[in-house]
């Protein structure tokens, strides 16, 4: 008698720390679930309160729970609680199989769930090539600025590679006429600044291989220039206000490598004097466009940034007042200036453009936008309330795309 008493009493003990870990597993396996959806982990350690959660988290009523404790109706709250399982693991991105695995051996698919891997599910839109495209765009700039001056200094030594615009000595032939022209100073005192460069490198070669006898009386105000800073100092004076515009005259400036031929002058100053009104007008149009902008500034007022949450903990920040959400949307023609942004499900159950967001009057609405699983709006009790293709409704601080859980919030201020 007191061996069989002891060996009942054994077995019951066994029995009993075998269920309470059993328990405990089950129970801890549930609670990661439920935090991974968007609930309280702590709802699965009391024991009607983890059924109805679960009949929940399905997209079931939890009133379910009790049909499945009535002799009869409790086949109805099976096939029920199997619907409400396999909508769960259709959220959590696993197929029919884990459904059949939740009714054999509910512990076990609880333990799967709770603890395997979820899916790399990072926003895949990178958003940061603005960046280093204004640094190619800097270096072209910088570079002309270098040019000139290499261009002074290798002048001297060979006029033919220096010179950036004279390239070919075609271009010199044509420009020979046009040296008598520079015999009127004019053009001396406004070309320095900018086309100095091209005068060096065009005068010194021709001055040593050219006739220097003949081109010298014609020559001299442009050498004067183009020698300007260096040596004769009288030409420059002359005359400032003609040539006032060759800052795009350095194309045509290769007159001066063909001083050597001056007969007909006019061809010159003509090329040089349109030159002139682009540059003052170009003053005018920025000031313009300058007070236009510091209206706009005036008038536009800054949005507040939210962030939109998904149930895999994805964050991702509204930054405008109307926004396209979905797997892959695309901007239609009502919208143009719509914000895009591709939420990651890895069920598979959010449309490519799904809904859209509205902000106004200080609050969001959503806009169904015909999405094969639609929207839910979830309201504070817990109630479920599910949009019509097309339809609008202000927003909850939760809602669902498809199966998927999403929450918006107001971005906490640091």
């Amino acid at each position: 008698m007191d061996d069989t008493t002891a060996t009942l009493v054994t077995a019951i003990l066994i029995g009993l720390i075998f269920s309470v870990g059993l328990y405990i597993f089950t129970s801890i396996a549930l609670g990661r679930i439920f935090v991974r959806l968007g609930e309280q982990s702590w709802k699965a350690w009391l024991p009607i309160v983890n059924s109805i959660t679960l009949f929940g988290l399905g997209r079931r009523s939890g009133l379910w729970v009790i049909a499945l404790v009535v002799p009869i109706a409790n086949i109805v709250g099976l096939v029920f609680f199997t619907l409400a399982v396999h909508t769960v693991n259709r959220r959590m991105a696993v197929g029919g199989g884990f459904t059949v695995l939740a009714l054999l051996a509910f512990p076990i698919w609880a333990g799967v769930l709770g603890f395997r891997r979820l899916v790399d599910t990072a926003p895949p839109i990178p958003v940061g090539p603005a960046a280093p495209v204004a640094v190619p765009a800097a270096v072209p700039v910088t570079v002309p600025a270098a040019d000139p001056v290499g261009i002074v200094t290798a002048a001297p030594h060979g006029g033919a590679p220096v010179d950036p615009g004279v390239s070919t000595p075609s271009s010199f032939a044509p420009p020979a006429p046009p040296a008598p022209q520079a015999e009127p100073a004019p053009p001396t005192p406004r070309v320095r600044p900018v086309g100095p460069p091209p005068f060096y490198t065009s005068a010194q070669p021709v001055v040593p291989t050219n006739k220097t006898a003949a081109p010298v009386p014609a020559a001299d105000p442009l050498a004067g220039r183009a020698v300007a800073p260096v040596a004769p100092p009288v030409a420059p004076p002359v005359a400032p206000p003609v040539v006032g515009a060759p800052p795009v005259a350095p194309p045509v400036l290769s007159a001066p490598p063909v001083v050597a031929a001056p007969q007909p002058d006019p061809a010159p100053p003509m090329f040089r004097t349109p030159p002139q009104d682009p540059a003052p007008s170009l003053v005018p149009p920025e000031a313009g466009q300058d007070d236009d902008d510091f209206d706009e500034t005036v008038i536009v007022a800054r949005m507040k940034p939210w962030i939109l949450e998904t149930e895999h903990g994805v964050t991702l920040l509204l930054t405008k007042p109307v926004v396209l959400l979905g797997r892959n949307p695309a901007r239609g023609t009502k919208h143009p200036d719509a914000q895009l942004i591709a939420v990651p499900d890895p069920g598979k159950t959010v449309s490519k453009t799904h809904a859209r967001l509205d902000f106004a009057d200080g609050g969001w609405q959503v806009r169904d936008l015909h999405s094969t699983n639609g929207v839910v709006l979830i309201e504070a009790g817990g109630n479920e309330n599910e949009l019509d293709p097309g339809a609008t409704a202000a927003l909850n601080d939760r809602f669902l795309l498809g199966e998927l859980s999403v929450r918006i919030y107001l971005e906490p201020q640091q």
